[in-house]
């Protein structure tokens, strides 16, 4: 049986400083990006899904483990084509 995700209870607002600079920035899919998240005491957190202004999921994490005031930076992963041949 698979596992259900849950509803998203909790998003957490980008801080507005940050979310310009996402706009412009490619989406990883439709209508999400993927970004690394640097928080004020120096903490990282990779693989965080982004939508329309607000963090709505990170990976390993069932709740968002942040707040909006702890977020230094917001930067958009860069998605890599890998070729086989």
């Amino acid at each position: 049986m698979k596992e259900k995700r849950s509803v998203i209870k909790n998003l957490v607002p980008i801080p507005t400083s940050f979310v310009d600079q996402l706009k412009k920035a490619e989406e990883t899919g439709v209508g999400y990006q993927v970004v690394k998240v640097k928080l004020k005491d120096g903490r990282f957190f990779d693989q965080v899904a982004a939508s329309d202004g607000h963090i709505i999921e990170v990976r390993g994490f069932r709740d968002i483990p942040f707040a909006p005031d702890d977020v230094q930076s917001v930067i958009v992963n860069k998605c890599l084509a890998v070729v086989v041949r």
